[in-house]
């Protein structure tokens, strides 16, 4: 593990005696050497005569990592712990990037609106049901083609650590992991996201996916599957689209008829909802390009399913952020798809999981070196690290290279494209990396941000008081007194939106409720956003457990209110959330207000 892989939900838990084991673990990541039969192409020979693309272009992003910021206190989130171990940078985030990583990820998305892209996983942070809502409600409407650069994107997923258990290392009782994702707030729609939750919810989203402007086919075959579902007396195309989850059957190794366009070739679940660490979801894609000479499948594994419940919260005793694991009835299907994609001369088999494969149980590790072998797989892609690497594994002609994805919101965010060719005889795989950082003022950039300097949150700012490392100059040991401390943060923070980004006077959401301070008393809307700001100050001034419920219902409502309004300058908008996540980020990952390579201009005070 290198030191900018820290986002680990096992790290996030460490108390005294784990801190200095993890401490011992990490070292600076150094590149890999190649194996000999491996070499760099120049761009002279990517852009030759003699290479033939064979896969469509993709988009490979991973870690958003939602976190919801409005539930009951957490032991992992504590302020000591972000201090004593702030060399991996855990436990606490800004709220800025916390509240904003959304912007990021749809930054990242909308940049390469013609490609169909995998997120390898960790959706959600703390494995909430809304977590992952949100990421999805961001998907459904790239898929659609409601956002301006967006034409229906395809997207698949393949489940990560957070994606199913609590803060990403075990499987806990429900009503402490209820609590934490704010169940009291909205019983309905807030809740706990276990393992068998998360694969309900992911494949019903996937069955309903239009992929149509792009030439990709929708997923209606699926779709007519669950359809079929009964659910009490009705079938499940009678009930909303919105309420279809049970409809998800327990089981299933669904085939599609192949057809031009047809990304999804394979999917297989299991959903245990009594020991639900064991539910999974394996999906194989063919990614051929047109009349490619070869055939190309990617088989997306799922590395979070386990035969026992990952219970521990340090890396001692079984724990999803630190061991991955594949089960055999994974790998007995991924055998089946792999023979029968092989009956195909020159058939290029891709493998790609959350955790890195050295992170693998040994059995896991030994199965799918066997299966890498068998059916010469070249590339296994994996994520996890946050930092993203290249790695040879094997030797001689049993070499296979893995590349593994960092993340979409902790620095640097970033995507990888993803395409193979064959080149003067040889495999090629070319993988542009984007990093927002780098991009975000380049005129080449499809979305380019230019950040006002004004909006970014200085220490010491006397009118917005909202610096992004403020959360970590606490100690307390207490996750109640961390808790208040990151919600007059995220108050604070909101001075600043609210000030900047403007509602327009036609908006017709509803304006968030500020919850009466006496048992009883009426809750009063705000009726503009000098309003808002006004209920904010008034908050800020109100110290003590006693306030934490009218605090925490607030927030939520600003939430709510602020992704549904409609705005004066939408453009403005955009830009003021994506600057404030890439500087909450980048101030996080240096752990102080300071200076990178990639700077290029310093205003100085005049003398």
């Amino acid at each position: 593990m290198n030191a900018k892989s820290g986002r680990r939900g096992w790290v996030r838990t460490l108390g005294v005696f784990s801190v200095a084991a993890a401490l011992a673990q990490m070292g600076c990541y150094r590149p890999e050497p190649v194996a000999p039969g491996f070499s760099f192409a120049s761009h002279a020979v990517r852009d030759g005569d003699n290479r033939e693309v064979l896969s469509i272009p993709l988009s490979l992003v991973s870690d958003t990592q939602i976190h919801y910021l409005y539930g009951d206190p957490t032991f992992p989130r504590i302020e000591w712990i972000d201090q004593i171990n702030s060399a991996t940078q855990v436990a606490v985030r800004p709220v800025q990037l916390d509240y904003y990583a959304r912007d990021l990820f749809r930054w990242l998305i909308l940049s390469v609106a013609e490609q169909p892209f995998i997120h390898l996983g960790d959706s959600a942070d703390l494995s909430c049901r809304q977590e992952f809502q949100v990421l999805i409600d961001e998907l459904k409407v790239v898929n659609t083609g409601r956002y301006p650069r967006s034409e229906g994107n395809p997207w698949f997923l393949t489940p990560g650590n957070h994606d199913g258990y609590f803060y990403g290392h075990r499987n806990v009782d429900a009503d402490g992991w209820n609590n934490a994702c704010g169940s009291s707030l909205d019983k309905d729609k807030n809740g706990a996201m276990n393992k068998a939750d998360f694969v309900t919810m992911y494949l019903s989203n996937l069955a309903s996916q239009n992929g149509k402007s792009l030439g990709f086919a929708p997923h209606r075959e699926l779709q007519k599957l669950f359809n079929t579902v009964r659910v009490e007396d009705k079938t499940c195309n009678m009930l909303p689209s919105n309420n279809r989850a049970e409809c998800v059957p327990t089981g299933g190794d669904f085939t599609y008829p192949s057809q031009p366009g047809q990304l999804l070739r394979n999917v297989a679940w299991q959903i245990d909802r009594n020991e639900p660490w064991r539910s999974f979801v394996v999906q194989q894609l063919n990614l051929t390009a047109g009349d490619a000479p070869a055939q190309v499948r990617a088989i997306l594994l799922d590395t979070s399913a386990y035969s026992s419940r990952p219970y521990s919260p340090v890396p001692i005793g079984l724990n999803a952020g630190v061991t991955g694991s594949v089960l055999p009835v994974q790998l007995k299907l991924i055998h089946k798809w792999a023979q029968e994609a092989s009956a195909t001369p020159n058939t290029v088999l891709v493998l790609m999981g959350h955790h890195p494969f050295d992170e693998l149980d040994d059995d896991s590790k030994k199965s799918l070196g066997e299966f890498i072998d068998n059916y010469k797989v070249p590339i296994y892609v994996s994520s996890h690290t946050h930092a993203g690497f290249w790695k040879s594994h094997g030797s001689g002609t049993s070499s296979w290279i893995e590349l593994n994805v960092g993340s979409t919101t902790d620095f640097p965010p970033e995507r990888r494209e993803f395409v193979l060719a064959k080149t003067n005889g040889r495999l090629e795989l070319s993988t542009p990396l984007t990093r927002l950082n780098e991009r975000a003022r380049d005129s080449n950039f499809p979305l380019p941000v230019d950040c006002e300097e004004h909006w970014q949150a200085a220490p010491g700012d006397p009118e917005y008081d909202d610096y992004y490392l403020d959360y970590m100059f606490g100690s307390s040991l207490s996750a109640e007194a961390t808790q208040h401390n990151l919600w007059d943060a995220l108050l604070r923070s909101h001075r600043r939106l609210f000030s900047t980004v403007k509602t327009h006077p036609d908006n017709s959401e509803p304006w968030p409720m500020l919850l009466g301070e006496l048992p009883g008393k009426a809750a009063s809307a705000c009726e503009n956003d000098d309003a808002i700001i006004a209920a904010i100050e008034g908050l800020l001034k109100k110290k003590g457990s006693q306030f934490s419920e009218q605090k925490a219902r607030f927030l939520a409502e600003i939430d709510r209110f602020d992704h549904k309004r409609k705005e004066l300058d939408p453009t403005c908008s955009q830009r003021f959330r994506r600057c404030q996540a890439l500087w909450a980020s980048q101030h996080e990952f240096l752990r102080d207000r300071k200076l990178e390579p990639h700077d290029d201009t310093l205003l100085f005070p005049w003398r």
